[in-house]
This record gives C-alpha cells, sequence and structure tokens, in this order.
C-alpha cells in the first residue's frame, strides 16, 4: 500500500484474461472497475484503512481482458505498521455464475407469480 503496486499471481490470467504472475501500479486495478462501482470500492477501502480494521470485502464489477464484466468479491487483509498500512494480502473470487444463478432464480420467481395469477384469474372468471 506504501508503494501503490499490486503483485498479481496467475489468476489474473485465468480468471480475467490478463498476465499473470506481475506486478501493477494500483491505477491500473482501479481503471477496471467500472465508475459507478470504483467510487464506493475506493472509499471503503479507505475508511477499513482509516478505522485500521483488519479485514474488508467488497463486491463489485472488474473488467476483464476481452471487455466484458466479471461480478466479483475482494477480500483483504491489512497489515500496519506505524500506524499506517502497509500492505494488503487478498483474493479476487469471480462470481458471476453465483448472480447468474440469482438472476435466473429471480426470474423464475416472477414467472411462477406470473403463472399463478393468470391461473387465479382464469379460474375465477370461468366460475
Amino acid at each position: 500500500m506504501v508503494t501503490r503496486l499490486t503483485t498479481w499471481n496467475h489468476s489474473l490470467h485465468s480468471s480475467f484474461g490478463y498476465e499473470g504472475d506481475s506486478v501493477k501500479a494500483a491505477a491500473w486495478w482501479d481503471k477496471h472497475i467500472p465508475p459507478d462501482d470504483q467510487e464506493r470500492v475506493i472509499k471503503r477501502i479507505t475508511a477499513a484503512s482509516n478505522a485500521r480494521s483488519d479485514y474488508w470485502t467488497d463486491e463489485y464489477r472488474f473488467r476483464r481482458a476481452d471487455g466484458t464484466y466479471a461480478f466479483v468479491v475482494d477480500r483483504g487483509s491489512l497489515i500496519y505498521g506505524d500506524k499506517k498500512p502497509l500492505r494488503q494480502i487478498g483474493a479476487v473470487i469471480d462470481i458471476a455464475s453465483r448472480v447468474a444463478l440469482a438472476e435466473a432464480q429471480a426470474q423464475s420467481s416472477i414467472e411462477e407469480r406470473q403463472r399463478l395469477a393468470r391461473d387465479l384469474h382464469d379460474s375465477v372468471s370461468q366460475t
């Protein structure tokens, strides 16, 4: 956190399509979060750091190398020295399949309610 550099492992390539096992400036990460998520995420990390929290987590979208967005959960542990954050160790996990499943369940629930309303309407009309 002091140098504003992030060391990424091979998962950066396997999950998001970027060169893995590399060091990138923190600004690189910032630019891959869409603006409507970026401000919230950075504020939460800053707030955790200012409060000297040991841990923070957030969910947001992260742009893949092919231009599509992954829904991710990001978890980090903060390490302090002299009351300042020195390092953050964490993991960014692609949860796109979980988000897709939740959306499919919501859509299924809506369709079931519409079917029940239609059946109820039809049976009352017939009576």
